[in-house]
C-alpha cells in the first residue's frame, strides 16, 4: 500500500485528492497551513511548508509526493511575495523528497505557466492542441511562479533519480462553481482562449493525480512523452539506472 504525502491538502484540489487516494488503497499524510479537518489521513501536519523541518517530518516513511501547496492565483498587492512563496515551497518539497528517497513526485503546475492567462498583453496559443513543446511566453509573476517548479522537477530527477510528473491544471471546479464557469465560456468563448477553454471537474483532476502516481515507466525509450488531458500537460522523466556512488 503506497504511502503518499499530499501538500496543500486543504486546498480545492487537495481536498479531492485526499478523498480519492484512500478510496483506492493509498495511505496519506497531509500537510497544509490550514487545519484539514479530515480523519482519513494517517497524519495531518499544520504548518508552513517553507519550514524545512516540517517537510522532513512529513516525508518520513513516504514513498510518493503529491505537491499541491501553492497560492493558486495572482496577487496584485504583492506579486513578488507570491512568486517567492510558490517557488520556495516547490524547491524545498521536491528537493527534500528526492533526498529522502521518495520514488515518485507529482507536482501541480498550471496552465498559467504557458504565459497566456495572466499576461499583460493579449496572447493566444500558437497552435492547438497545446503540448509541452509549445513556446513558454510567461512574463507575469504568477505564470513564472508556476513555470519555475517544472525545471525544479527536472533538476530533482537529474540530481536524485526521482521520477517526476508535472500537471498543468487549468481552472477546476465541481457543482455550481463548475456550472458557472462552463456557462461563462459558452457565452463568450473568445475571452477564454488564453486558458485554452479547460474546465475539468476537480474529481477528474484528483483521478489524474492518482494516475500520475500509478505510472511506473516512461512509455518512450528516451526523453519524455506528453499526455494531454483536460488541457493539461502530463510529463514523464525516466529515472536512470542505479550507478555507483551518490551521483
Amino acid at each position: 500500500m503506497t504511502h503518499v504525502l499530499v501538500t496543500g491538502a486543504a486546498g480545492h484540489i487537495g481536498r479531492h485528492v485526499v478523498d480519492d487516494l484512500p478510496r483506492h488503497g493509498y495511505r496519506v499524510t497531509a500537510t497544509d497551513r490550514k487545519p484539514l479537518g479530515d480523519p482519513r489521513p494517517e497524519r495531518g501536519l499544520t504548518r508552513d511548508l517553507r519550514d524545512r523541518e516540517l517537510v522532513r517530518e512529513a516525508l518520513r516513511g513516504v514513498e510518493a509526493l503529491v505537491h499541491l501547496a501553492a497560492i493558486p492565483h495572482p496577487d496584485p498587492e504583492d506579486p513578488a511575495g507570491r512568486f517567492t512563496a510558490n517557488c520556495h515551497t516547490a524547491y524545498l518539497a521536491l528537493d527534500e523528497a528526492g533526498r529522502a528517497g521518495v520514488r515518485r513526485i507529482m507536482a501541480a503546475s498550471s496552465i498559467g505557466a504557458l504565459g497566456l492567462a495572466w499576461s499583460a498583453h493579449p496572447r493566444s496559443p500558437g497552435r492547438v492542441p497545446v503540448d509541452e513543446s509549445h513556446a513558454t511566453l510567461a512574463e507575469d509573476p504568477y505564470g513564472l511562479s508556476k513555470l519555475v517548479p517544472e525545471p525544479v522537477a527536472e533538476g530533482t530527477h537529474r540530481r536524485w533519480g526521482t521520477d517526476t510528473v508535472c500537471l498543468r491544471f487549468p481552472f477546476t471546479g465541481t457543482g455550481a462553481r463548475l456550472t458557472r464557469q462552463l456557462a461563462a465560456v459558452h457565452a463568450e468563448p473568445g475571452r477564454h482562449a488564453s486558458d485554452l477553454w479547460g474546465r475539468p471537474d476537480t474529481r477528474d483532476a484528483a483521478a489524474d493525480v492518482r494516475a500520475a502516481d500509478a505510472v511506473t515507466e516512461d512509455p518512450a525509450d528516451e526523453g519524455s512523452e506528453v499526455l494531454l488531458r483536460h488541457g493539461r500537460n502530463m510529463r514523464w522523466h525516466r529515472a536512470p539506472a542505479p550507478r555507483a556512488g551518490p551521483f
